[in-house]
């Protein structure tokens, strides 16, 4: 997968830091993910669509495979894969588009991969001391949720995914697909409350 440059990991370097000092948004106690941030006020209810932005992976760069075009190929395989998870997850109750639409939110995902570290490796200086959890061999999720037509931020979250082996230029497809399923479920379930109150 593509390492990130320095201003697409913008959002995840500033991820909780922003929400932590605004008061409009608010710490989600009951949430499944580790840790959300909701924009207080806002009628979620009226969202019954997800368009699904280019996702981003960063990671550290000993963990590069050597081949760029390996790397272009493994991060549209990603995203063709988050995708399809996400439109399997959610099912007939919400559709996944492609452009803006006034019932839609639009997902932005980025993908922190330490899945090369060994356990008990230090954590990259990049992400070190972030407010949302990192940890050698796993994928932490950072995600924000915006009005697809205003852009307006309505929530953030991240999630730290289970621990699966990689290592250098190594891509586990079965264990990525499984933490795709998990926080698509996750997201789907969040709607469901949502429309079900």
């Amino acid at each position: 997968m593509a390492n990130l440059n320095s201003s697409s990991i913008l959002m995840v370097l500033l991820f909780l830091s922003a929400c932590a000092s605004v008061d409009v948004y608010e710490y989600q106690n009951d949430s499944r993910a580790d840790d959300v941030y909701i924009k207080q006020g806002v009628d979620f209810s009226q969202y019954h669509s997800i368009q699904i932005r280019a996702i981003s992976v960063w990671y550290p760069n000993t963990a590069a495979h050597p081949d760029e075009n390996v790397s272009g190929r493994n991060i549209a395989k990603a995203q063709n894969l988050f995708k399809q998870v996400m439109i399997d997850e959610l099912g007939d109750n919400y559709k996944v588009v492609d452009q803006p639409a006034r019932d839609a939110l639009w997902l932005h995902v980025e993908f922190i991969d330490l899945r090369s570290l060994n356990p008990g490796d230090p954590i990259p200086a990049e992400v070190r001391g972030k407010k949302f959890r990192t940890q050698a061999g796993h994928i932490t999720l950072v995600a924000e949720l915006r009005d697809s037509v205003s852009e307006e931020v309505l929530a953030r979250a991240a999630d730290l995914g289970r621990q699966s082996q990689g290592g250098p230029g190594i891509v586990e497809w079965d264990k990525i697909e499984a933490d795709f399923r998990k926080w698509a479920g996750m997201l789907r379930d969040w709607m469901d409350d949502i429309h079900n109150k």
